[in-house]
């Protein structure tokens, strides 16, 4: 993002922490498909020029549907929509506990 000759900002990292609730659609014992939404928090840094870094903490809702295969794997896209100025679309494949 640019705003002037000598203006850039750009996120170098975020952590984010979202519990969230699952509603999960019976459909098969091999397949198990799921919306859910969580309330989180993210922890960004910022690296600015001409400025030095800047770390920011924003809160925002995450949307995600997800399938979970044979009770194990995970499938899941979800978007993090919240108060800063990037948002957060990710598709993540897991365990199941």
């Amino acid at each position: 993002m640019s705003t002037g000759s000598d203006w850039e900002k750009r996120l170098k990292y975020s952590l984010i922490w979202v519990p969230s609730l699952n509603y999960h659609i019976e459909f098969d014992e091999a397949v198990d498909p799921y919306v859910g939404l969580g309330i989180g928090v993210s922890l960004s840094d910022y690296a600015s020029a001409p400025k030095h870094n800047t770390l920011r903490t924003e809160w925002g809702v995450v949307p995600q549907v997800g399938v979970n295969f044979w009770q194990r794997y995970s499938l899941f896209l979800s978007a993090y929509c919240g108060g800063g100025e990037f948002g957060r679309l990710s598709l993540g494949f897991g365990l199941c506990f």
